[in-house]
């Protein structure tokens, strides 16, 4: 704050301001919670539909496949959507983390009442060492299962691309 001398004044905090601050971190981790869970939703949807349309129109669960290099170029943008979205979730793990710490920080050092009826008793800290939460651990685990079975079809597919062109290679010697 300046005053009229311009000289820098600074001013104590109250626990109004505090309890705001506080608020203002646990809203936006909320918010950013929230917005994660529906971006989750969204990608699996999307990745099951992905596998869904593989197995319905190419017939990837049958013995002999069709287009197979179709197949590959799909599992791959599935596999690579994966590797984005495990990205994207842990960015959002990241700051919903980094709001909660903030939040806790302000709460167990700058609002002690608050303090005592979130612990009812029990003073443990609660800032946390993880850079995600274990929602965000939760969602990626789901997404690595999208991407093992996104990068299993396309090996396979590639597995049989290879094989088809070494036997049109050797059925054009013959």
């Amino acid at each position: 704050f300046l005053g009229k001398d311009k000289t820098h004044k600074t001013a104590i905090p109250s626990d109004a301001d505090y309890l705001d601050l506080w608020k203002h971190f646990q809203q936006d981790a909320a918010d950013i919670k929230q917005k994660m869970w529906t971006i989750a939703s969204f990608l699996y949807t999307g990745l099951a539909s992905i596998l869904g349309y593989l197995v319905k129109d190419y017939g990837i669960l049958r013995s002999s496949w069709l287009s197979p290099s179709i197949i590959a170029f799909i599992s791959f943008s599935g596999f690579t959507a994966s590797i984005y979205g495990k990205y994207m979730l842990t960015s959002y793990g990241k700051h919903i983390q980094t709001s909660w710490n903030r939040a806790n920080y302000i709460r167990d050092n700058h609002l002690i009442y608050l303090n005592l009826i979130w612990y009812l008793g029990n003073p443990k800290t609660t800032i946390s060492q993880d850079k995600i939460p274990d929602e965000t651990k939760r969602l990626n685990i789901i997404l690595s299962v999208f991407k093992v079975l996104f990068f299993i079809v396309f090996i396979i597919a590639l597995f049989l691309l290879v094989k088809a062109s070494s036997c049109e290679c050797t059925a054009s010697q013959n």
